[in-house]
């Protein structure tokens, strides 16, 4: 890049200015660069007056590039009533013409038809033969949880379960979350400010669903139709609490879990409805849960074997 000498500022020092450069489109002329539109400004900063003097040719050609010799006109940036228009619009007073007002009352309609349409099914959670859909309501929102898990997501959107009778319950064993479909008369613990249950659709490869399915410890795998927020509906994977790990009612979930869910749901951009409802949700601290936490059938089955074990033991030995 050359330098050379301008013209002498007003303390008498000559000023240095880059040698202007066709390829480069920048001013072929020293200006103050306060006064000048230079790549990368916003217009909104650059006065009218600005421009229609930048753009007069008298301007440009009583301008010196160093060596007396008179420069051309540089190209014209804007015409008047096109700076005038601009101006208006930056100043936010530019009023919609008809035209425009129509465009826009035809956008809104077709959206609203294309949401209205019902969207097409996938026959089932399978995609292909190496991945499936998984839809993920609890602490598998949080993506940190699949990288403990060493769970790797080829694609995730937000979503909801379709199904409005379904409601996220707090009633797996330790107070986790799990999805029961309930009446219209019967309320939750913690009623929902929304009609659907809002989630993440996964996109998984089965080999990495199978490794979530040895994690879930007391779910089983079901399958619900969710739908996305852009509005497309498929069959996913999903996991709900057995018989033997329900509870008979619901519980207050703990404060570690509920971190999880809440930040899981601000970083997938979950519905914000949805978030207020989790950050309204009760807690119960981590440690020291009551029995109400773990009476499930499983723990009757469990304490039942460890009898009849007893009193075989017991049996031998008096034999």
């Amino acid at each position: 890049m050359q330098w050379k000498n301008a013209a002498p500022s007003v303390e008498g020092r000559p000023k240095l200015c880059r040698r202007a450069s066709a390829s480069a489109g920048c001013v072929p002329y020293c200006q103050p660069f306060n006064q000048r539109p230079a790549r990368g400004r916003s217009l909104r900063h650059v006065p009218l007056a600005v421009l229609q003097r930048d753009s007069s040719p008298a301007r440009s050609a009583s301008v010196g590039n160093g060596f007396n010799e008179a420069k051309p006109a540089p190209p014209q940036l804007i015409d008047t009533v096109t700076a005038m228009k601009l101006n208006k619009l930056l100043l936010g007073v530019t009023e919609m013409d008809t035209a425009a007002a129509m465009e826009s009352e035809r956008i809104v309609q077709e959206y609203s038809n294309r949401s209205s349409q019902v969207p097409p099914e996938t026959p089932g959670p399978d995609i292909d033969a190496d991945s499936c859909w998984y839809f993920a309501y609890g602490a598998n929102l949080h993506y940190d949880t699949l990288t403990r898990r060493e769970v790797r997501v080829l694609s995730r959107d937000p979503a909801i379960v379709c199904d409005t009778n379904v409601r996220m319950l707090f009633k797996h064993r330790g107070g986790y979350a799990t999805l029961q479909a309930l009446p219209p008369n019967q309320q939750q613990l913690y009623p929902s400010l929304s009609e659907h249950v809002h989630g993440v659709l996964y996109r998984l490869r089965k080999e990495e669903m199978r490794k979530l399915q040895r994690r879930e410890g007391g779910y089983k795998l079901g399958q619900m139709q969710v739908e996305t927020y852009d509005g497309t509906r498929v069959k996913a994977w999903v996991f709900v609490s057995s018989p033997w790990a329900l509870l008979p009612h619901e519980v207050s979930p703990t404060e570690s879990y509920m971190r999880k869910l809440r930040e899981g749901a601000a970083d997938q951009f979950l519905d914000p409805m949805h978030q207020a409802w989790l950050s309204s949700v009760e807690t119960v601290p981590s440690a020291g849960l009551p029995n109400d936490y773990f009476n499930t059938p499983s723990k009757y089955i469990a304490y039942g074997f460890l009898a009849m074990v007893m009193a075989v033991t017991a049996g031998c030995f008096l034999h």
